[in-house]
């Protein structure tokens, strides 16, 4: 059995809000957007999707 467990990782740095779901180097899903001032209100949005995106439920 071969468990790959994913790495969430987050960017909010200047402009940048992002969320990547790393599994290795050839499986990895990312989401950004390019918004100053506005991480507080997009960042569960953009994880979320970035979760959505790597068929990964929140609770896991």
């Amino acid at each position: 059995m071969n468990n790959i467990f994913p790495l969430l990782a987050i960017e909010t740095s200047d402009s940048l809000c992002g969320a990547c779901v790393y599994f290795d180097d050839d499986k990895y899903f990312s989401s950004r957007l390019m918004l100053k001032h506005s991480h507080a209100e997009k960042l569960f949005n953009v994880i979320e999707n970035t979760l959505n995106l790597a068929s990964i439920s929140q609770s896991e």
